[in-house]
C-alpha cells in the first residue's frame, strides 16, 4: 500500500525545495540588502562582521537555486552546514536548558533547515526541477 505513495515524490521533494527556499531567501535578503543589524549580531555570536554576507548569500542564492530546482545538491551542501553551524555554534549555545525547553526556543529553526537541505542533498531535487530537464539526472 505504501509503495503506492511512491509516485508522490517528485511532488514531495518540490515542497520541500519550495518552501524551504523562499523561507532562506527571505531571511538572505535582509542580510545582504535591508537591514545594517546583522552587521552588529554577528560579531556578537562569535563571526566576524563579514560572515552577514557569506551567510545572506548562501540564504537568498541557495534559496533561489532550491525554488529552480537548479544546482540542487550543491546549493543543499552549503545551506545544510550553514545551518548546522548556525545550530551548533549560537542556537545550541544559548544557553544549558531541559529536553523541553530545547523545544520552542528557537533552536529548531536552523536544526530543521540543516536537516531538510541535507535530505535534498542526499536524495537530490526530484523529477520537477531543472536539474532533471538540463541535466537529465533521476535524482
Amino acid at each position: 500500500m505504501w509503495a503506492r505513495l511512491d509516485v508522490l515524490r517528485p511532488l514531495g521533494l518540490l515542497l520541500v525545495r519550495v518552501v524551504v527556499g523562499a523561507v532562506l531567501i527571505a531571511h538572505g535578503w535582509p542580510k545582504l540588502f535591508a537591514s545594517t543589524a546583522f552587521l552588529e549580531a554577528f560579531p556578537k555570536m562569535g563571526f566576524p562582521a563579514w560572515a552577514v554576507y557569506v551567510a545572506g548569500t548562501v540564504e537568498l542564492f541557495g534559496g533561489i537555486l532550491l525554488v529552480l530546482g537548479l544546482f540542487t545538491r550543491v546549493a543543499a551542501f552549503f545551506i545544510s552546514g550553514q545551518f548546522f553551524v548556525a545550530f551548533v555554534k549560537v542556537h545550541w549555545k544559548l544557553g544549558e536548558r531541559a529536553w523541553y525547553g530545547f523545544l520552542g526556543t528557537g533552536d529548531e529553526y536552523p536544526l530543521v533547515l540543516s536537516v531538510l537541505a541535507f535530505l535534498l542533498l542526499t536524495l537530490g531535487a526530484g523529477a520537477l526541477s531543472l536539474d532533471r530537464l538540463i541535466f537529465k539526472s533521476k535524482a
